[in-house]
């Protein structure tokens, strides 16, 4: 196929209907006979694809008697009326997508009704934050992680609990691409101090830190694929919340990219 059959099919000709037109441009004036002849096309079919062409304004059929089919005759058109043609559906076009810019919002009523939207869930108090942050614990999925972490403080779920989640998430952590940023405080400080002192491990998963005073980070927060987790067991706040919404992953991680640039190993 050449260039000049690519760009009549990019038109919106098939390939049998560029074959018709090209041909048909070679003579002043032919025949659905003859053209079928030429281009080894059945005659039932060029007369198929004529009609297409001429409602498309690529060829004029003239009959001689205004009954006989095999009496039709050919004229292709002057090519500049592609050009013509596709000035025309520009202006078209501009017009629908005003159109449709007012209509869609009625459509996607009706389609969304019908298809799966995003999926939030609350687990209130403590124990709702405890059922979110074990499972952000104990997912055994494969795909990368990237998280806020304020290093929840043990008084929220008790020490035995929390050196218990640790050791799990040390080895999970060793097999997951997780990246995870920090506020740098004396809390934080103390945290992986004390997580060091217990497993040396600890530091290899990849920490960054924000040393800011106005970065104050009160959840941990979870990223991975479409799953978001956010937890909070800090002063009087106990809740645990899990997302399943790919647009609001997308822009937290987005989030997430950006100030990572920043953060510190």
């Amino acid at each position: 196929m050449d260039f000049v059959d690519k760009t009549l099919i990019a038109f919106g000709l098939t390939n049998k209907e560029a074959k018709v037109y090209r041909t048909a441009l070679n003579y002043e004036e032919t025949s659905p006979f003859a053209l079928a002849g030429e281009t080894k096309i059945p005659r039932t079919t060029v007369y198929e694809i004529l009609l297409n062409l001429s409602l498309k304004g690529l060829v004029e059929l003239v009959r001689s008697d205004g009954f006989s089919k095999q009496q039709t005759r050919i004229k292709a058109k002057n090519p500049s009326i592609l050009r013509e043609t596709l000035a025309k559906r520009k202006v078209d076009l501009s017009r629908l997508d005003v159109d449709l810019v007012q209509i869609l919002p009625d459509l996607k009523k009706e389609y969304l009704r019908h298809v799966p939207n995003a999926d939030f869930r609350f687990y209130p108090g403590i124990g709702g934050a405890t059922e979110v942050y074990r499972r952000m614990n104990s997912s055994d999925s494969k795909e990368p992680i990237v998280a806020w972490d304020c290093l929840m403080p043990m008084d929220s779920f008790g020490l035995e609990e929390m050196n218990k989640w640790t050791d799990v998430e040390n080895r999970r952590k060793h097999k997951t691409n997780i990246r995870s940023i920090i506020p740098l405080s004396d809390w934080t400080k103390h945290v992986v101090s004390y997580q060091y002192e217990r497993d040396p491990k600890y530091l290899s998963r990849s920490f960054q830190y924000i040393e800011d005073p106005s970065f104050m980070l009160y959840q941990d927060i979870q990223i991975q694929g479409n799953i978001i987790s956010i937890v909070n067991g800090v002063k009087e706040e106990a809740w645990g919340i899990i997302m399943n919404s790919e647009l609001l992953a997308k822009s937290l991680t987005s989030i997430f990219e950006i100030v990572w640039k920043i953060a510190k190993p």
